[in-house]
């Protein structure tokens, strides 16, 4: 059997399992109406932003 491998990087894991949470919250639950739709996805924006703020402080 193989070991699933995770690429060695600089990012936060659980950050990683949060944001895919999300990602698939919103893919799987169409039905979600607009307005909800609209805040999760400012809340994505606000992630993203997070997680590449935190990506970029760890690597210097």
């Amino acid at each position: 059997m193989n070991k699933h491998q995770q690429p060695k990087t600089m990012l936060l894991p659980l950050f990683d399992n949060k944001f895919q949470e999300i990602i698939y919250r919103i893919i799987l639950h169409q039905d979600l109406n607009k307005k909800l739709k609209n805040q999760l996805l400012d809340k994505i924006r606000i992630l993203v932003l997070l997680y590449f703020l935190f990506s970029y402080a760890y690597l210097f």
